[in-house]
């Protein structure tokens, strides 16, 4: 799956763009696990239980986006030993 966005010929990337590609990986693993929600709850996919799921587990995603903005903030020196 490519990240980079498509738009026409010497268009920039605005923020807005960038703020969207970057939403698009977090929002399509909530929907997928609404989707697993859906399966396992009823054995078939049901709009109800996707949208419930989606909501229950968008911790999900929050948490990594969250763990990614703090180590992507620290400084290169204290990164983790284990990557030594």
């Amino acid at each position: 799956m490519s990240v980079t966005a498509e738009r026409p010929a010497g268009r920039r990337m605005s923020s807005l763009d960038g703020v969207i590609i970057l939403g698009r990986r977090p929002l399509l693993l909530a929907f997928l696990l609404g989707c697993g929600v859906s399966i396992v709850a009823s054995g078939r996919f049901t709009r109800r239980l996707i949208v419930d799921g989606t909501v229950s587990f968008a911790f999900v995603p929050l948490c990594e986006l969250i763990a990614f903005v703090i180590v992507h903030r620290l400084p290169r020196g204290t990164r983790s030993a284990a990557l030594r």
